[in-house]
């Protein structure tokens, strides 16, 4: 495994980065959770996976407008 794709945690296990809305973060239900508060802010993205970061951060955010549409 390569240091620069996958990370070790305390107990011995390892993850790794992934495009937004397509790994284990609940992220309808966070996005639920700020629109049920009221936040009406900016929601920002991050990809550091193995694939082309653009190509991470397009279908991440693909993924958000599609979640965000169905809330």
């Amino acid at each position: 495994m390569s240091s620069e794709l996958h990370l070790i945690r305390r107990g011995c296990n390892y993850f790794a980065g992934t495009v937004v809305g397509e790994g284990d973060i609940p992220v309808k239900k966070c996005l639920q959770i700020l629109k049920k508060a009221g936040y009406d802010g900016i929601v920002s993205l991050e990809y550091e996976g193995a694939e082309d970061c653009l190509t991470g951060i397009a279908r991440g955010l693909a993924n958000v407008r599609k979640i965000l549409a169905e809330i």
